[in-house]
């Protein structure tokens, strides 16, 4: 049992609950990963998920998102979902590829082309 910060405990192993990011409560959560890699004592972070969600509508999603009090910001997006090579030529389904401009802020949305006012992106930098 931790009872402070100053215990001498070498390692602590934990499930992380659902929704809570450890990595908001320590100051430096990356700092000693690749120090102590390999060691009896590694420290790391490690995750596995059981299920996936997908965004099947970008523009959807978007549309229906808010983020008040946060400046806009947009930015041209080149978007390679990897399930466009398994889907085949059915039009209902061909994953989300393709350009976009995206904009974040108190009103949120994607359009299904680059803006030519914004940056491109650079090649080999998908996402």
């Amino acid at each position: 049992m931790l009872k402070g910060p100053g215990d001498q405990v070498y390692s602590v192993p934990l499930l992380k609950p659902p929704h809570l990011h450890m990595q908001d409560l320590i100051s430096s959560p990356f700092r000693r990963q690749t120090t102590t890699e390999g060691s009896e004592h590694e420290e790391g972070n490690y995750a596995e998920a059981f299920w996936q969600i997908r965004i099947s509508n970008l523009e959807s999603v978007l549309q229906r998102t808010h983020l008040p009090g946060r400046p806009e910001l947009s930015f041209n997006l080149k978007l390679t979902d990897p399930i466009s090579h398994y889907l085949g030529e059915e039009p209902t389904r061909q994953g989300i590829s393709g350009d976009y401009t995206i904009t974040l802020g108190k009103n949120c949305g994607a359009t299904s082309r680059h803006s030519p006012s914004l940056p491109l992106p650079k090649p080999g930098r998908e996402f």
